[in-house]
This record gives structure tokens, sequence and C-alpha cells, in this order.
């Protein structure tokens, strides 16, 4: 049988916390160096503010350590990207917000 398109070289990450509410992120650096994109989804923590931030943070530093920007999907920041090494995200066509923690955290203590 012939394939008619190529295997995939980029791929779509999905992660959310697991039961303990823990973001596992090992591997990730590489596979953000290889061009794939990661979302995380921390909805299941809406209960559990303090989580929520600390799983946020944590997956702002991947960003950071790869020297790549997170996005935030929607207004509540709770589904966050992050695209791979030489991956693209147009901003002027699509409305993403650019996720600034401590502009958050400054805008809610006024």
């Amino acid at each position: 049988m012939h394939r008619m398109t190529p295997p995939a070289k980029r791929f779509v990450h999905y992660i959310k916390p697991d039961d303990l509410h823990r973001m596992n992120l090992n591997g990730m650096e590489n596979r953000l160096a290889s061009g794939d994109l990661i979302i995380a989804d921390l909805s299941t923590l809406t209960h559990m503010p303090s989580q929520q931030d600390v799983c946020r943070r944590r997956f702002q530093n991947l960003g950071e350590q790869n020297g790549l920007p997170v996005f935030a999907l929607n207004e509540s920041d709770t589904l966050l990207m992050i695209g791979g090494n030489k991956m693209r995200v147009d901003t002027e066509r699509h409305l993403l917000g650019m996720a600034k923690w401590s502009q958050l955290s400054d805008e809610v203590e006024s």
C-alpha cells in the first residue's frame, strides 16, 4: 500500500494536571525543540486557584527556559499554549493573549 502523505514531523501535545493536581512536563523541552506544540489545560483546577497558579507558573517557566512565548487561549488563562521551535503564531489574525503572570498579579492586587 502506497502512502499518500508523509508521516507527521510535528505533533500537538495536550496536557492537563494529573490526579494529584501536578503538571508532568518531563521531556517537554525536547518536544518544543523539535517544533511540537504544547497545550496545557488547567480547567480541572478552577476550584483550586493556588494549585492552578503553581501549574501556570511551571508552564510559563517551560516557555521561558526555551525562549518561547506562552499564549493564553481563553480569558480565564486556563488554556495555555507554547508553540515549538521554528513555529509561527499569527497574532495579527487571531486574538491570543500573551500570558504575563506578573502583570496579572499586579492587576489583581490593585
